[in-house]
C-alpha cells in the first residue's frame, strides 16, 4: 500500500495548473477537489489547508453579500441614469473580471436584506457613501458613461482589499452598523507627502511601495533568513503577509532587511518555541538587538507596527515570560540609542514594559484577577503622570517635525491611549482615542479594517463595559466585522478579539442570560484557527481546547461539556494516528 504525499503548500504549488482546472475550470466543489486529489494524485489534503491555498492565490466563486448590497444602493441612488448600473467584479486574481447586471444584483441584495432582517442583524443597511468606500476598497468598477449622484461627504481613504471572495460554505451573516465616534472631517487628517526622516520612501524613486511588492518583499526575506522546515512556507506567508499588512499605509526603504530579522527572530520563538528567548543562542538574541538598534539609529518610524504585531503572535501563544523579555530588549535598544526616534519610542517601549511585568490584562490572567491587577495599577498615580509626560514630549516631537497628521502621529496617539487602558485608567483612554487625533485619525490614515483601528475599536469595547456602558457590545461587534474584511484571516491578533468576543459573550451571559450560544461560537472559531494553523499538538491549540470546555461545562452543562471533550480526544487521537503515518 503506497503512502500519500505529505501536505505542504510546496506541493501544492507543483499541482496548481490540475487543481485550477477542476476549481475553476470545471467548477467542482472544495470537498470533490479534496476526493480527487487523494484519489488519482495520491495527495492527502483537508479541505481547509485547499480553500487557504485557494485564498493565497485569489481564487473565489463568489461575491461577498456586502458587495451586493453596495452595488445596489449605489443603483437605487443614481436612478436619474436612462439604464441601470452594471459592475466589473474580478474573482480570480490575474484573470478578466466578470460583468454583474442591475437585475442580478437587487436579487441577491433583497436576499441578503430579509435573511439579516430574519436574524436581527442588519445586513446591507448601509449609506450611499459608504457603499462607494466600500467598493472603492474591493476594486470593483463601476460601468456607466454619465456622473453618478456626488457623495454628500468627501470619501475617506482606505486600503485596497485583496480578498473579495467567500467560501463556498462561509457565513454571510457579518452586517453591523458604524458604532458612533467623534464626528470629524476626514479630510483635514490625510497623511503629509513629501520626503520624511520617520517614513522613508521607495530608494531612488520617491514613491510608495504597493501593497503586492511589500508581501512579495517580506515573503522573499523572510524565506532568506528563515532556517529549513516542513511548515517554512506557511511560516513565510504567517509572517510575511501580516507584517506587510501593517506597513500598507507606510513607506519602505533600504532598512526593511533590519526590519524583518529583528521581527523574525521573535516571531519565530514565540511560533515553534515552549521556552523563553534566555535558552537560545545568545548570538542570535543580540543579532536582532543590533538589528533593532540600528533600526533607531535611522529614524525607522515602522518600528511601532513592527513591535505591535510581534506582541500580538507572543500574546496569541500565551507566552507572558516571553513578552516581558521581549520588552526588556525594545527598552534597553532604545537606551542605549540618543536620538529623535528612540524618544518616541521609548515611552511605548517602557509602557509595555510595566504592563508586562504586571501581567495586566494584555490576555494571560482571568477577568477577576485583571480587575484585582488593574486596580493597584491605578494607584499608581505618580508612575502614569510620568508616562504621560514621557508621550506629550512624544508628540511635541512629532508636531515640531511637521508629523501631526501623520500615520506616524496616529500610531503614537494609538500606543498612548492604549497604554493608559491597559494601566486601569479607562476614562483616559477613551477621552484620547475620541479625540480627532484618535480613532478618526486612525479612520483616515491606516483604513477601517486596519490592525491598529479594529484594536482600537477592541480597546474602546473594553473601557466601555468597564464602565458599564451598553456601548460595549456595539463596538465589539463591529471590531469582530471589521476584522473579517482584513484580507489575512490567520492574522494572530484575531485570535486574541475572538477571546475577548467570547469572554465579553460569556460574562454578559452570567448576569442577562444570553449571548452564551455567540461566545462558545467565537472561542469554537479560535479553536479553528489555531488547529489549522498551528497544529493539533501546539500548545495554544491545547489552551484554545480547554477554554473551550470549561466555558461549555459552566455556561451549558457537564454533559455539553463531556461531550465535547470526547471529540477533541477522538479528534487528536486521529490526528496522532496521521502523524504516526507520516512519518
Amino acid at each position: 500500500m503506497t503512502r500519500s504525499t505529505r501536505y505542504s503548500p510546496n506541493v501544492l504549488e507543483q499541482w496548481k495548473p490540475y487543481i485550477q482546472s477542476l476549481y475553476l475550470e470545471q467548477e467542482l466543489t472544495a470537498p470533490t477537489v479534496v476526493e480527487t486529489l487523494e484519489t488519482e494524485c495520491d495527495l492527502s489534503v483537508t479541505k481547509r489547508q485547499l480553500k487557504l491555498r485557494f485564498e493565497a492565490w485569489g481564487w473565489f466563486k463568489k461575491v461577498r453579500q456586502e458587495y451586493y448590497c453596495a452595488m445596489n444602493k449605489v443603483i437605487e441612488t443614481n436612478t436619474h441614469l436612462p439604464r441601470p448600473l452594471n459592475f466589473n467584479v474580478t474573482l480570480v486574481r490575474g484573470q478578466a473580471p466578470k460583468l454583474y447586471e442591475a437585475a442580478k444584483i437587487a436579487k441577491q441584495a433583497q436576499r441578503t436584506t430579509k435573511t439579516g432582517k430574519r436574524r436581527g442583524r442588519p445586513i446591507g443597511e448601509m449609506s450611499y457613501e459608504d457603499a462607494l468606500e466600500l467598493l472603492n476598497h474591493a476594486n470593483i468598477e463601476i460601468l456607466n458613461d454619465m456622473p453618478l449622484v456626488p457623495p454628500s461627504r468627501p470619501l475617506r481613504t482606505v486600503v485596497p482589499n485583496m480578498e473579495l471572495g467567500e467560501d463556498d460554505d462561509s457565513d454571510s451573516d457579518t452586517g453591523f452598523d458604524t458604532p458612533p465616534y467623534v464626528e470629524s472631517d476626514f479630510e483635514t487628517h490625510r497623511p503629509l507627502t513629501g520626503t520624511s526622516t520617520l517614513t522613508g520612501s521607495r530608494p531612488g524613486t520617491g514613491q510608495d511601495e504597493t501593497p503586492e511588492e511589500i508581501t512579495q518583499l517580506f515573503i522573499s526575506m523572510t524565506l532568506s533568513i528563515e532556517p529549513t522546515d516542513t511548515r517554512r512556507l506557511m511560516w513565510a506567508r504567517f509572517l510575511g503577509l501580516n507584517v506587510g499588512d501593517a506597513y500598507r499605509p507606510l513607506r519602505l526603504r533600504e532598512s526593511e532587511g533590519q526590519l524583518m530579522k529583528f521581527a523574525a527572530y521573535y516571531v519565530q520563538q514565540s511560533l515553534y518555541s515552549d521556552t523563553t528567548l534566555d535558552s537560545f543562542d545568545v548570538a542570535t538574541r543580540a543579532e536582532a538587538k543590533e538589528n533593532l538598534k540600528k533600526l533607531l539609529i535611522g529614524d525607522s518610524m515602522q518600528i511601532l507596527p513592527t513591535v505591535f504585531y510581534i506582541q500580538a503572535v507572543i500574546v496569541s501563544n500565551e507566552q507572558a515570560e516571553l513578552l516581558k523579555q521581549f520588552y526588556s530588549d525594545c527598552c534597553e535598544c532604545a537606551e542605549s540609542v540618543a536620538n529623535v526616534t528612540s524618544r518616541i519610542v521609548l515611552p511605548i517601549f517602557r509602557a509595555g514594559k510595566l504592563i508586562s511585568q504586571q501581567g495586566t490584562s494584555i490576555g494571560f490572567t482571568s477577568p477577576q484577577e485583571e480587575c484585582e491587577q488593574e486596580e493597584h495599577a491605578i494607584k499608581e498615580i505618580m508612575l502614569k503622570t510620568e508616562l504621560d509626560a514621557d508621550f506629550h514630549r512624544s508628540k511635541d516631537l512629532l508636531l515640531s517635525m511637521n508629523q501631526g497628521c501623520s500615520s506616524t502621529f496616529a500610531i503614537t496617539q494609538f500606543h498612548h491611549a492604549w497604554a493608559f487602558h491597559l494601566m486601569g485608567d479607562h476614562q483616559k483612554c477613551l477621552d484620547m482615542l475620541t479625540e480627532p487625533t484618535g480613532l478618526p485619525l486612525l479612520h483616515s490614515v491606516m483604513g477601517s479594517s486596519h490592525l491598529f483601528t479594529v484594536n482600537c475599536y477592541d480597546i474602546m469595547a473594553i473601557c466601555y463595559e468597564k464602565m458599564g456602558n451598553g456601548l460595549a457590545q456595539h463596538y465589539i461587534d463591529y471590531a469582530y466585522f471589521q476584522l473579517r474584511q482584513c484580507p489575512y484571516p490567520l492574522l494572530p491578533y484575531k485570535f486574541r478579539l475572538l477571546q475577548h468576543i467570547s469572554r465579553t459573550h460569556l460574562r454578559r451571559s452570567a448576569t442577562i442570560g444570553v449571548d452564551v450560544e455567540r461566545g462558545i461560537q467565537a472561542l469554537e472559531d479560535v479553536l479553528r484557527f489555531r488547529w489549522d494553523f498551528f497544529g493539533a499538538f501546539h500548545k495554544a491549540t491545547w489552551f484554545a481546547a480547554e477554554e473551550l470546555v470549561q466555558s461549555l461545562k459552566k455556561h451549558v452543562g457537564s454533559e455539553a461539556a463531556e461531550r465535547r471533550r470526547q471529540e477533541l480526544e477522538a479528534s487528536h487521537a486521529q490526528a496522532w494516528q496521521l502523524r504516526r503515518h507520516d512519518r
